[in-house]
């Protein structure tokens, strides 16, 4: 009973500062062609990495699409897409994409990302 109320007592002394406390300014939005876009491309790449590495496999598509929106010649989001449409039983959807990812790295002339890609689709 004692933790219950010394957790309440925190809650309200916090929700006492948060009504004080000046409210947030909300900046303007970064044009296209700032750095911000760059960086989100990055971050849509790393969701949609952490959405597959704990088996999310909806959530690594939805971000992976997100980004090919952006870049539709993205090959890391076409593996990623691929492979998680394949642990979803997707298995044509899954050999498209990471046949485009294995392109894609080709034309980059990333021999590993390549190499990468086709490991997956042998494993199909």
């Amino acid at each position: 009973m004692r933790k219950l109320n010394a957790t309440l007592g925190l809650l309200g002394m916090s929700m006492a500062l948060l009504a004080i406390a000046p409210a947030p300014t909300v900046a303007e939005p970064a044009p296209a062609t700032s750095p911000a876009t760059v960086v989100e491309d990055s971050d849509l790449l790393g969701l949609a990495a952490q959405a597959f590495a704990v088996g999310d496999y909806n959530n690594t598509i939805f971000h992976a699409n997100r980004l090919l929106q952006i870049d539709p010649n993205e090959p890391e989001a076409y593996l990623l897409r691929g492979r998680a449409w394949a642990e979803l039983g997707y298995r044509e959807a899954a050999i498209a994409d990471i046949e485009r990812a294995a392109r894609e790295y080709a034309e980059r002339e990333n021999a590993t990302g390549r190499e990468l890609a086709l490991d997956s689709l042998s494993e199909l």
